[in-house]
């Protein structure tokens, strides 16, 4: 199982998992569906038709996987007689089936369903190979779960659950690296908040912490999916805007300003606090092409905000390094 969990990309092990499988099983069809909060998720498939995919990514089989779901057995077979009651498997001249359960801990996180378009039999030994299989699968997802929670704390602050500066700087030389290739521009900005030590200092450092979760999710409903949103460090926080110009990114940082301002924070011990925030923005390639140049002009922006009042955001231009 190793070799699986050294893969860089999750997703494609569950390919992995499935193509080893349907080799040792001799099944020629077969998928990975795993239940997430949004609903059933198709990981892999082999050998099934792209109207039968679709139907698996619709949900259109979503009633036939809460059946399988809400029991408790360690493999479900259907032979043709079950399933030519199935219009779904019918139209897909699918003959047998069967689902082996992906199991964390007694929980079922997911199905490996193998089939076939001819007539097959169960017998002892295939049942034993298909409960092996479920069992070593269990155990490689599980460790799967493991390693992709690992990477998930590795690049998150504990505290706002934002990306940490590790991975924004990852992710900047990445961004930089892209746009010089396809010749892109892209924009970055830089948030600090207005007279935080002050907030520290009256109230406390716990509340001064309700404050900085209270500011991540404003940024994560104010920004975009495409946008990379990181705690930068203490009451810093970072946004790299992908393809985005310099007016674009000041459109979306004016709007995150605008949702703090208008509402303050209650904290825990019942104080209402009044917050605002400073910024800066540069850009690449207009304003610099490496991160530490696109870093220190978005800081100078920054604190040409600060000088000129605070609570609003400021584009960088080389006349602000004369000012400052």
């Amino acid at each position: 199982s190793g070799a699986f969990i050294s893969s860089e990309n999750i997703e494609g092990v569950f390919s992995d998992l499935l193509e080893k499988t349907m080799l040792i099983t001799d099944f020629t069809t077969g998928y990975i569906v795993v239940r997430t909060n949004l609903g059933y998720e198709l990981k892999s498939s082999i050998g099934i038709s792209r109207s039968f995919q679709s139907l698996l990514i619709d949900g259109r089989m979503n009633d036939f996987f809460d059946t399988l779901w809400s029991l408790h057995d360690p493999l479900y077979v259907f032979e043709e007689d079950e399933l030519r009651d199935n219009p779904l498997f019918n139209e897909e001249g699918i003959f047998f089936l069967t689902a082996i359960p992906i199991r964390i801990s007694k929980r079922v996180i997911g199905m490996t369903f193998l089939a076939s378009r001819t007539q097959r039999i169960l017998d002892f030994d295939l049942a034993s190979i298909l409960s092996l299989i479920g069992t070593q699968l269990s155990l490689i997802v599980e460790k799967i779960e493991l390693f992709d929670e690992t990477r998930r704390l590795s690049i998150t602050d504990s505290l706002t659950g934002l990306y940490n500066s590790r991975y924004f700087y990852q992710e900047l030389d990445k961004e930089i690296a892209r746009s010089s290739r396809y010749r892109l521009s892209f924009s970055l900005a830089i948030f600090d908040i207005d007279d935080f030590k002050t907030i520290n200092d009256t109230y406390g450092h716990q509340t001064g912490d309700e404050i900085l979760i209270h500011i991540a999710s404003v940024l994560r409903l104010e920004s975009r999916e495409t946008d990379i949103v990181a705690r930068y460090g203490g009451e810093e926080f970072v946004i790299i805007f992908p393809n985005t110009s310099k007016k674009e990114a000041l459109a979306v940082s004016e709007r995150i300003l605008h949702n703090l301002n208008r509402n303050m924070v209650q904290t825990g011990n019942g104080h209402m606090i009044s917050i605002t925030m400073s910024g800066g923005i540069a850009a690449f390639p207009s304003d610099a092409v490496s991160s530490h140049d696109l870093l220190h002009f978005s800081d100078i922006a920054m604190y040409k905000a600060k000088s000129a009042g605070k609570k609003q955001i400021v584009c960088y231009n080389k006349r602000h390094e004369n000012n400052i």
